[in-house]
């Protein structure tokens, strides 16, 4: 069965990028003036939403409409599309790094490691680290968790 059109594919992807995006289905049928009765059938899987409506979807998320329609394995442009999403976390100040508010340091630092990708637009690998420990503070069993959250994210990452 062909992944394009599937309506089980397409309800997990819209509910994927709805919690990327923390917002709920009332917010989205709000910001993008959808029937919620409609949009709750797209995300149940119960129905499939016209290519107008997916590219609302798209633009609102602002991911590619392949990213919303193919399977995450089957569309390996999915994972650059988080690259925007991550430059405007960045931009906005919305994150938390290991749990703590970033220090204006960290920000100056994350944002100018996003000036030099968008400058640079080319295939390189951009890196950040920190000197010190920002988990010396976290119990063992949160450690413990973010070992698990690792593992999880390679083996589901992982080439074949």
């Amino acid at each position: 069965m062909s992944s394009l059109g599937n309506k089980e594919i397409m309800a997990k992807n819209i509910q994927r990028y709805m919690d990327l995006k923390g917002k709920d289905r009332k917010e989205i049928c709000n910001d993008l003036n959808f029937k919620y009765s409609t949009f709750s059938e797209w995300v149940s899987g119960n129905k499939y939403p016209r290519i107008d409506k997916i590219e609302i979807m798209a633009n609102y998320f602002g991911i590619n409409k392949a990213d919303l329609v193919e399977s995450p394995s089957l569309n390996q442009k999915s994972r650059s599309s988080s690259v925007p999403n991550l430059i405007e976390i960045i931009r906005n100040d919305s994150y938390t790094l290991a749990g703590r508010t970033p220090t204006p340091a960290d920000r100056a630092y994350l944002s100018n490691m996003v000036d030099t990708y968008i400058d640079e637009s080319s295939d390189q690998t951009i890196a950040a680290h920190r000197t010190d420990s920002p988990s010396v503070d976290l119990p063992e069993e949160a450690l413990q968790s973010i070992e698990e959250f690792k593992n999880f994210v390679r083996a589901k990452y992982k080439k074949d």
